[in-house]
């Protein structure tokens, strides 16, 4: 059988029955930490004055644990010090302490190096300063990096932690399926594989569990659990808000549910020529360009439409994609100016983004503020159908996302084939870029170009359809 790692038994405490899946397969996929950025590592090499080196592993049973360094006391030669990075702004407070996600896998690592026979006289835990502030130039790790001594929290967990192991164990190496109750479910509700695979006849089309904003307690949902009763449409609708009522309609008579009113007045709104904006951006935890902080997304692409006038559907399209790390929004910001036009609505899904960093770079490009914040007022989010109710469908499974929703208006249009299909993979191509083969990178290139295309056409379009039916 395959080793196990805290990913596998984070998977146990979440969703055992998940967990014992995953074991049955015939050769299961270890589940390994993510690995941090060769940036980071460096830095934190440094900042506990220590040559650069890989992760250190120990193994004890079918179990496997890492830590990011190694390093031998000064105190006592026969002992060590076990030190974890994390790349988060957000690990420890002084009011609280360290987060309890954490210390659950740095006391797993800790319990598996005493287990291999390492005497540990201390573990350390080292994270961002996500208040610190790049001014350019080498980065000095100890501004950018704290560090804290993990006191008796990891010992006090051991115990738990070993138990947790071995019930894990035990669970992997049973022949039979676990039962379940049909009343108790994991974070991923019916999604859930080992649902899925043993229960799959049983699960709806349209479930309670795609309302939006649902709580399990909530009298109409907590009874239709406790009668193991999953479809929507077997709520009583007198004892549903109007929202879930809506959806529960659309799930009975595959219509959706239009607020034909409120969604004219949406759409009479719009000023032509009509854009559409999408950003991608990167938020590496180093940060890599002057005036950036830790985290912060800096954008390095962005795609541009207009439609210029209802009496044609043409749509011009205008995509800038930054050539290196250098200063990528040195070009984007030129390329912004060149493609904006002076008047119009511009859409965009889920305006927050593309408003903070516009709002980003008016900090770092003073002398455009004026244009960027122009844009920021003419902003018009698109998600707004869906979220303020005007355009209900059971097909969007309750959720607002432009990749639920977009294959349900207009399903010719899909993220389906394209080869980078979501933000964070556009983000790593990207950020991975420079390390590729030069006919590699031409590729990679132009999924990206494909990828945040998609986006701003589909919105040009899908208010194209929505004006053809709705419209004046």
């Amino acid at each position: 059988m395959s080793s196990l790692h805290f990913p596998n038994l984070q998977q146990f405490i979440n969703c055992p029955k998940e967990f014992w899946l995953a074991q049955q397969a015939k050769t299961p996929r270890p589940r390994l930490p993510y690995p941090l950025a060769p940036e980071l590592r460096q830095l934190a090499a440094q900042r506990i004055e220590l040559q650069d080196q890989d992760p250190v592993w120990a193994s004890f049973g079918p179990w496997r644990a890492t830590v990011d360094f190694i390093k031998a006391s000064p105190n006592h030669p026969d002992q060590v010090r076990l030190y974890f990075v994390r790349a988060s702004g957000s690990v420890y407070s002084p009011k609280h302490g360290f987060k309890e996600k954490y210390l659950k896998e740095w006391a797993f690592n800790y319990h598996l190096f005493c287990l291999a026979g390492y005497e540990v006289e201390q573990c350390y835990a080292i994270w961002i300063d996500k208040d610190y502030r790049y001014p350019g130039g080498e980065i000095p790790p100890k501004r950018l990096l704290k560090i804290h001594p993990l006191g008796q929290e990891l010992a006090e967990l051991r115990a738990e932690t070993a138990l947790l192991m071995q019930k894990a164990e035990a669970l992997r190496l049973q022949k039979t399926a676990p039962k379940w109750d049909g009343q108790s479910f994991c974070k991923k509700k019916l999604a859930c594989p080992f649902i899925q695979k043993y229960h799959g006849q049983e699960i709806p089309e349209f479930s309670i569990f795609q309302l939006p904003r649902h709580r399990l307690d909530r009298p109409p949902l907590e009874q239709a659990l406790a009668q193991k009763k999953w479809d929507l449409k077997d709520l009583d609708p007198k004892l549903l808000p109007e929202r879930w009522q809506l959806q529960q309609q659309s799930a009975k008579t595959g219509q959706a549910q239009v607020d034909v009113p409120a969604l004219k007045e949406w759409l009479a709104q719009l000023e032509f020529p009509l854009q559409a904006l999408d950003y991608e951006a990167v938020n590496p935890a180093v940060p890599f360009i002057p005036h950036s902080r830790p985290f912060q997304h800096i954008p390095f692409q962005f795609s541009w439409q207009v439609w210029t006038n209802q009496e044609t559907e043409d749509i011009v399209s205008t995509n800038f994609l930054a050539q290196d790390k250098k200063e990528p929004t040195t070009g984007l910001m030129q390329a912004l100016l060149d493609a904006a036009q002076p008047q119009g609505s511009i859409l965009v899904w889920h305006k927050t983004f593309e408003r903070e960093r516009n709002r980003e770079l008016a900090k770092r490009y003073p002398e455009h503020r004026d244009f960027l914040y122009s844009l920021n007022e003419r902003l018009v989010d698109l998600e707004e159908i869906v979220t303020k109710g005007l355009y209900i469908d059971a097909k969007f499974e309750g959720r607002s996302s432009l990749k639920k929703v977009l294959p349900v208006l207009l399903p010719q249009m899909s993220y389906d084939d394209l080869p980078i299909a979501e933000g964070l993979a556009a983000a790593d191509a990207w950020w991975q870029l420079d390390q590729q083969p030069p006919q590699e990178q031409a590729k990679t290139r132009q999924a990206l170009i494909d990828y945040c295309q998609l986006d701003t056409f589909s919105l040009i379009k899908m208010v194209q359809l929505l004006m053809q039916k709705f419209g004046e």
